[in-house]
């Protein structure tokens, strides 16, 4: 019986194969797409994960327009919820190279939470010494 049945559907298939290897087709196709969708985000979310812990990324940002002191920053570390805390100045401005200007915000690098991570060259080690961005760099001109 079953060799008849087997016998029978080969015999159907030959007869519309075209119809059978669109199906097939599309049924590989939705496959490959539902798989790639599944392990693609996998990845990012793993990739990104692994970022942000290598980054030690800030979870949140407290910003006072005056400045804080290291008095308040030790007080936010002593709440229950927070691991860790660290100060940083952000100021905005205009950064200009030859005819060229944007506006940019500089950041003072961090020490424990959220540091940079560099490309090229390496981070800025005197007061007077800066790390730009290439988006930065390309909005000015500069190299």
């Amino acid at each position: 019986m079953i060799k008849i049945w087997v016998k029978d559907a080969l015999r159907n298939i030959w007869k519309r194969i075209v119809s059978w290897l669109s199906i097939v087709t599309i049924v590989f196709i939705e496959t490959t797409l539902i798989l790639g969708l599944y392990f693609g985000s996998a990845t990012v979310t793993k990739a990104g994960n692994a970022f942000i812990v290598g980054q030690n990324f800030k979870d949140f940002d407290v910003s006072f327009n005056i400045g804080i002191k290291e008095e308040e920053i030790g007080r936010i570390k002593e709440l229950e919820q927070i691991v860790d805390a660290e100060g940083q100045i952000s100021v905005s401005g205009i950064a200009a190279f030859e005819e060229n200007s944007a506006g940019v915000t500089l950041i003072s690098i961090t020490d424990r939470i959220s540091v940079p991570t560099v490309t090229q060259g390496e981070l800025p080690s005197a007061p007077d010494e800066c790390a730009v961005s290439y988006s930065a760099i390309g909005k000015i001109g500069a190299k």
